[in-house]
C-alpha cells in the first residue's frame, strides 16, 4: 500500500513546494520592483550620460544646437548586418515576416515584386525574399527622404 502512495505524495509535495516557491518568487520581485526599477533606470542614465560625453567635448557642446526633429533625420542608415540583426532576418525572409520588415500588407508586397522591385525565390512550396533585397529597398527609402528634405 505505500509503494502505491508513494508517488502520489511524492508528487503532491513537489506541487506544493513549487507553488510556495513561485508565489516568495512573486513576493519578492513585487516587494522590491521600486527598487529594481529605480536601479535600472540610474544605470540606463549613467550609460547615456557617459556616451554623451564620450562623444561630445565641452567645446562642441556648447555650440550644440537640438536637430530639427524631422522623421527622416532621426533615423540612421544602418549597415547590412545591423539591419539583419535589428529585424531578426536570416538570409532568406519568409513573404510574412517581410511584410512586417516593410510595413506592408501581403498585396502591396506582391505589386513590389510585380512592379520588379523585389523578387521572390522559391524554395519548394515555400516563398522568401533575400535580406539583401530587403536592406536594398531600406537603403532606397532613406535616400529618398534624405533627398526630399533636402528639397
Amino acid at each position: 500500500m505505500n509503494q502505491r502512495l508513494r508517488p502520489r505524495v511524492e508528487e503532491s509535495l513537489r506541487e506544493e513546494f513549487e507553488k510556495k516557491l513561485e508565489n516568495k518568487v512573486e513576493e519578492w520581485l513585487e516587494t522590491t520592483r521600486d527598487e529594481r526599477e529605480k536601479t535600472l533606470a540610474d544605470e540606463f542614465e549613467a550609460h547615456l550620460r557617459q556616451q554623451f560625453e564620450d562623444g561630445h567635448s565641452e567645446e562642441s557642446t556648447a555650440l550644440w544646437k537640438p536637430p530639427r526633429w524631422h522623421k527622416a533625420s532621426l533615423v540612421k542608415k544602418l549597415t547590412f548586418a545591423e539591419f539583419c540583426a535589428a529585424f531578426d532576418l536570416g538570409p532568406f525572409v519568409p513573404l510574412r515576416r517581410a511584410c512586417k520588415v516593410e510595413d506592408v500588407g501581403m498585396t502591396k508586397l506582391y505589386e513590389f515584386v510585380r512592379d520588379g522591385k523585389l523578387h521572390i525565390y522559391k524554395n519548394g512550396k515555400r516563398s522568401s525574399i533575400t535580406a539583401q533585397e530587403l536592406y536594398d529597398r531600406y537603403v532606397q527609402r532613406l535616400e529618398a527622404s534624405e533627398g526630399s528634405k533636402a528639397a
